[in-house]
């Protein structure tokens, strides 16, 4: 079984074609999946109290932001009403969770959002009433 050394270079696809650089350390790593596994619950949790059997991750929306009270203002919804927030400590961490569930669960959002360390994730469930 293959182990990540601390501080090993590789290489990511971001936002089709543009590639960055990032030192992958396994603090990092952990807290990635940490935040995905977290994202996952919050999307069980919503179909299940919403009494669904069936779903589409293009119901969701995520993404990234350095400020929540104007996104989430500008999204028109609020935390904890289908909607939820995480603070991922770094910028790294909130695009690669964001990135996960864009290009590989195909939920909703523009991948590459944010400004000034974006370092806070959102989900939310899309209704008449959000905004994307």
């Amino acid at each position: 079984m293959k182990t990540l050394r601390p501080d090993k270079r590789v290489v990511t696809a971001l936002n089709e074609g543009q590639v960055a650089e990032h030192t992958y350390t396994h603090a990092n790593i952990k807290s990635v999946f940490d935040i995905i596994d977290q994202v996952q619950r919050f999307i069980n949790t919503t179909i299940r109290n919403l009494n669904r059997t069936t779903f589409n991750y293009n119901e969701f929306y995520i993404g990234i932001t350095e400020d929540l009270d104007v996104r989430l203002k500008t999204h028109h919804v609020t935390e904890g009403n289908n909607c939820e927030t995480w603070d991922c400590d770094s910028e790294y961490i909130s695009r690669e969770a964001e990135m996960f569930f864009t290009k590989f669960k195909n939920t909703q959002g523009d991948g590459g959002g944010g400004q000034n360390n974006p370092r806070f994730l959102y989900c939310y469930f899309i209704t008449n009433n959000s905004v994307q």
